[in-house]
């Protein structure tokens, strides 16, 4: 359900932004990149309209399928997404996500590299990979 939830927030955002090709540069300012995208296609898709912004190219279906042509079915589904009208709104839930899925993939990775340590010596691997 929360992974749903989260593409669903991603496909607006993108949507969005092919809607209204003025909030790239926004939502980049206020730190937005495509990293935080949990979708591999979604984060193509935002560095696609970020390098078309940065040329000046207008941000739409044709000029982001020209860049990849891939993405067509991931670009049908953000088409058919309802663009939202404060996608800023949206940053620091998708930014807190990768932040979880971040920590959970080094606390994974410590706790299977480190089968034979205390409790106390994992905790300070932790906090030392953060």
């Amino acid at each position: 359900m929360e992974n749903n939830y989260l593409l669903n927030i991603e496909q607006s955002i993108l949507s969005s932004i092919i809607y209204d090709n003025k909030l790239i540069e926004l939502l980049v300012s206020k730190g937005l990149v495509y990293e935080d995208f949990t979708s591999m296609a979604h984060q193509e898709i935002f560095k696609i309209m970020t390098k078309l912004s940065k040329s000046y190219i207008d941000i739409n279906e044709i000029n982001i399928a020209n860049e990849n042509d891939n993405l067509e079915n991931s670009l049908i589904q953000i088409l058919s997404t309802n663009p939202i009208t404060n996608p800023i709104s949206y940053i620091q839930i998708i930014k807190d996500n990768k932040l979880k899925i971040n920590t959970i993939k080094i606390a994974k990775q410590i706790t299977n590299d480190n089968q034979e340590i205390s409790g106390k010596e994992l905790y300070s691997k932790l906090l030392q990979s953060i």
